[in-house]
């Protein structure tokens, strides 16, 4: 056997582990529903999903957008397809998994600068229904017991369309009426205040007004504004809209309670100045003395919110999401991802049938393999280079350089290995500007929290051992905040006040 072949028959096997495994067949399901119950929702592989990226393309060009920046390295001219061939990809992938595989892979995640503007996505929702009925008509318990969910990013500029808006609504219900498959939509956004630096293009007030009633109409659908260097100068005000939208929106929806706020996200490419940190410090600020706002002025609700946020005895819920002003959380399994799609999906690139390790490694080095076709049909999987691929999907991020030594390891949830790429040309080695986003991040909360007593009031309500651990990491950090440092969170925090 050749290096190739072992290299085609190692690539296999890591697949056949992750997502294409035995027990996801139909037919074993048939005969085991408690294992696959076990192992697509409990299982240590992580693995949970496809993804499938269909295109670059979007109509809007955001100022802080990795495609925009290098969408022509990432996915270069000469590869990308026409919808005819990109729609031609996609049959050809969910043939090869639910007819040559026979497998039920009940969670999709789609990935497009945008799928609305010309209603690819349509066409798309038609090749699954192709291959989800005749799977259905023979299985139907397995899709009566475990439904199946397809989900995709997208600005919603098709929300003021009402023809699309009324054909999306009918695909939505008749996935859920024949499949019991939801489609749901991540709401990429940052919300009235940063629309200079994201949509660029005038939204009124009834454009954000129709989302959220689309997002309490069909719920799995959420919004995760992202907090850039570009926009943090205004992030407090964005902040506040965000709140006061939730509260006019969700209060009474039983369904969104725990979206009090949408899912914050940082944009980690290395452009943080410090003038751009201090003023996300103010904006953690600002968050914290809200929140405790929200728990009565009690720091023993706010302790419970965090640590519990089951919502007894009328205390706030714990966020179903990362929260920006608290920690990574201590187990085993977070300690060990990522924090990002990496560690959860296969991704697969439509245009060339690659497999990257994530949408934001698709240049061409960081491709593990390919889908070998013949006669129209996948017939095989061939490594391209495969060490790499294998090094980035099963990365530990306890010993990640830089992070395996570093004191906030365990309380933070890394970088990006694409941005890292851009930034310093090594996928694994941390950027500066991020890294000091990060730390001051947390010797800010760490800082503010001890003066809160919430470390004490949070010792007296939990004894598990990731709690004692999150103490004595955060204990050490704060013995170690340099005066200086200390000087100027006062000051922010008393501006605060003042203002």
């Amino acid at each position: 056997m050749n290096y190739q072949q072992n290299e085609n028959e190692l690539l296999n096997c890591y697949l056949d582990k992750v997502i294409f495994r035995k027990e996801y067949d139909f037919d074993f399901i048939l005969r085991h529903e408690d294992i696959y119950q076990e192992q697509r929702h409990n299982s240590q592989n992580r693995i949970e999903s496809i993804e499938l990226i269909v295109r670059p393309e979007c109509n809007q060009k955001c100022e802080y957008c990795y495609i925009a920046r290098y969408g022509a390295d990432l996915y270069p001219f000469a590869e990308r397809l026409s919808n005819e061939e990109i729609l031609h990809n996609i049959d050809l992938v969910l043939d090869y998994v639910f007819n040559t595989r026979n497998l039920y892979i009940d969670r999709w995640e789609v990935f497009a600068g945008d799928l609305f503007y010309d209603g690819i996505f349509f066409d798309m929702c038609d090749l699954f229904i192709k291959y989800l009925t005749p799977k259905q008509q023979l299985y139907p318990n397995i899709f009566d017991k475990f439904p199946g969910l397809i989900l995709t990013p997208t600005n919603f500029s098709f929300i003021r369309d009402p023809e699309k808006k009324q054909k999306l609504e009918e695909y939505i219900e008749y996935f859920q009426k024949n499949f019991n498959w939801e489609i749901g939509f991540s709401v990429s956004t940052d919300g009235k205040y940063a629309i200079d630096t994201r949509e660029q293009i005038d939204l009124d007030d009834s454009f954000f007004d129709d989302c959220f009633k689309w997002t309490i109409k069909y719920h799995k659908m959420g919004f995760h504004p992202i907090i850039s260097a570009s926009n943090v100068h205004n992030a407090i005000k964005n902040y506040d809209w965000w709140r006061d939208m939730c509260h006019k929106w969700y209060t009474g929806v039983p369904e969104k309670r725990q979206d009090i706020f949408p899912y914050w996200l940082e944009a980690r490419n290395d452009e943080w100045t410090q003038d751009n940190i201090d003023d996300f410090l103010k904006l953690l600020n600002h968050m914290v003395d809200d929140r405790l706002r929200m728990c009565n002025n009690n720091v023993k609700e706010l302790a419970y919110h965090f640590t519990v946020g089951d919502g007894q005895n009328n205390t706030l819920l714990g966020l179903l999401h990362g929260d920006l002003i608290w920690f990574n959380t201590l187990s085993k399994e977070a300690l060990q991802d990522l924090g990002c799609s990496m560690s959860i999906s296969t991704i697969i690139n439509i245009s060339n049938l690659s497999l990257p390790p994530c949408h934001r490694l698709t240049y061409p080095q960081f491709n593990g393999g390919f889908f070998k076709v013949q006669d129209d049909k996948i017939v095989d999987i061939e490594a391209f280079n495969l060490s790499l691929y294998l090094t980035a999907k099963t990365a530990n991020a306890k010993y990640l350089p830089k992070c395996s030594l570093c004191e906030y390891s365990s309380i933070c949830h890394k970088g990006c290995f694409g941005a890292q790429c851009e930034s310093t040309g090594e996928i694994f080695q941390p950027a500066i500007s991020v890294c000091n986003l990060e730390k001051q991040r947390f010797d800010f909360l760490i800082y503010k929290y001890y003066n809160l007593d919430l470390f004490k009031a949070i010792e007296e309500q939990e004894e598990d051992s990731d709690t004692i651990m999150l103490l004595r990491v955060v204990k050490n950090i704060f013995d170690n905040i340099e005066d200086v440092e200390r000087e100027k969170y006062d000051r922010i925090i008393n501006e605060a006040r003042i203002d």
